[in-house]
């Protein structure tokens, strides 16, 4: 046999060799491992799943094949759901690509992770409520028709009757001073000037009844009483008629809501719906009615930030050391 004919023989051996070696499931070609087909989960483990990769050359070039891995999946939390997007956490940790399996809703719940839709829960799952009946084992919810001021725990029962008693005060002074303690300007009788006549009968409150009001004024008119705020559903509220004749913005007058545990100076101040001549906050009765204006104007304003506590009131007047004028007059308070 001459040299030609062991070359060809050698060459086809070659060629047999290499056709038997590539592609092999489970065994390298290269640096690259085949170890499963296109879409062929089935070839890996359970905790598994087949990759699909393309194969670069030296450069880092797609050459245009693919090839196909065995990849770890990830791990999740099924009550978080935390896998990537298009991907659902099943119940044994691991991510699945899709959508989760719908569940059997033809038999209650079993399951520790999610509820099921057709049977109320069975006190197994308690991180989901289930949508059909509602939980059993969850914190009773407060009454909605009072609100509770009588202890620590809602009532579920019977709804709050404890509401503090009824709220009525009124005050038209025409008895005088009697339930106020008047400090500095403020008086009551009357009126010489400002309005000339009080709102209601002939008696009213005010910074000054014949004159103008001090420069560097800081007086309260004090309700002695203590007022008890009822808790209920109703909206308690201040209400009076009151003239305003004051620099404005720079004089005022205000009502303070004082609780128990608060001083004058950290008193509520009552926030005004209705009534002319207030400041910006609503808080302050301040400015000039024109020289001929000798009207009442009616103030109105909620106490609903003190209920269920027992306050005491008083109007506060404030002035700057110039430009004094007729002042405020105060008449027909009802706390109600």
């Amino acid at each position: 046999m001459n040299k030609r004919y062991l070359v060809l023989i050698a060459a086809a051996l070659l060629a047999t060799a290499a056709f038997f070696n590539a592609c092999a499931p489970g065994e390298e070609e290269g640096e690259l491992t085949i170890d499963c087909s296109a879409n062929g989960d089935d070839d890996c483990d359970y905790a598994e799943y087949c990759l699909e990769t393309e194969v670069l050359d030296e450069s880092g070039f797609p050459t245009g094949d693919v090839k196909y891995e065995c990849t770890l999946r990830d791990t999740c939390d099924p009550e978080q759901q935390d896998c990537p997007l298009d991907w659902y956490c099943d119940t044994t940790g691991y991510c699945f690509k899709g959508d989760a399996p719908v569940p059997d809703n033809s038999q209650p719940d079993n399951d520790t992770t999610l509820p099921d839709t057709a049977q109320p829960d069975n006190g197994t799952d308690s991180v989901i409520p289930d949508t059909a009946q509602p939980d059993t084992d969850s914190a009773t919810p407060p009454d909605t028709v009072q609100p509770d001021t009588d202890s620590a725990q809602p009532d579920n029962v019977v709804p709050d009757t404890d509401t503090g008693g009824t709220l009525n005060f009124t005050e038209d002074f025409e008895a005088g001073a009697g339930n106020w303690t008047l400090e500095g300007d403020w008086q009551v009788g009357v009126p010489g000037s400002g309005p000339t006549a009080a709102h209601g009968g002939t008696n009213c409150a005010a910074t000054n009844l014949t004159g103008n009001y001090s420069d560097s004024a800081d007086a309260k008119m004090i309700l002695t009483q203590q007022l008890s705020v009822p808790g209920g559903a109703a909206e308690p509220v201040i209400e009076f008629y009151a003239y305003v004749n004051a620099e404005k913005n720079i004089d005022y007058a205000e009502v303070l809501i004082r609780k128990s545990t608060d001083t004058w100076e950290s008193a509520t101040k009552a926030v005004f719906t209705t009534g002319q001549f207030l400041d910006q906050t609503k808080t302050k009765l301040t400015g000039n009615v024109p020289a001929t204006d000798t009207g009442w104007y009616l103030y109105s304003a909620s106490l609903s930030a003190v209920k269920g506590e027992s306050v005491q009131i008083a109007f506060r007047f404030r002035s700057d050391s110039s430009s004094a004028a007729a002042g405020i007059y105060i008449d027909d308070v009802h706390i109600h």
